[in-house]
C-alpha cells in the first residue's frame, strides 16, 4: 500500500511518475492537515469536528467543506467517502 504522501508528494501535489507529469495545484496546509488525518484514521469515520480541529478551523465553521472538496480533487472522489450525518473517511485496503 502506497502512503499517500509518497502519491502526492510532500507538498500535496499529485505525482504521475509514469508519465512525469504534475497537477497544477498543490494542497494548501489545511488541506495537508485533513489528509493526514483522514490518513492516519483510514477505515474509520473521522467527524467533522476532528477534521476541523486539525485544520484550524472554527468547529461550526463551513470552510472545512471547501477544504474537503479540495481533498476530494486530489485523491479522487471515490477515495473520499463522506458517511452521511457521521463524517468522513478513507476507506481501508
Amino acid at each position: 500500500m502506497r502512503n499517500l504522501l509518497e502519491t502526492f508528494g510532500a507538498y500535496g501535489t499529485a505525482m504521475d511518475t509514469s508519465a512525469e507529469t504534475q497537477v497544477d495545484e498543490a494542497l494548501g496546509a489545511r488541506e495537508q492537515a485533513i489528509l493526514c488525518v483522514l490518513e492516519a484514521q483510514r477505515g474509520r469515520i473521522v467527524t467533522r469536528t476532528e477534521l476541523a480541529r486539525a485544520a484550524g478551523l472554527p468547529v461550526a465553521s463551513r470552510r472545512i467543506d471547501v477544504h474537503l472538496v479540495n481533498v476530494r480533487r486530489h485523491v479522487g472522489s471515490e477515495s473520499l467517502v463522506n458517511v452521511r450525518s457521521r463524517g468522513w473517511m478513507l476507506p481501508g485496503t
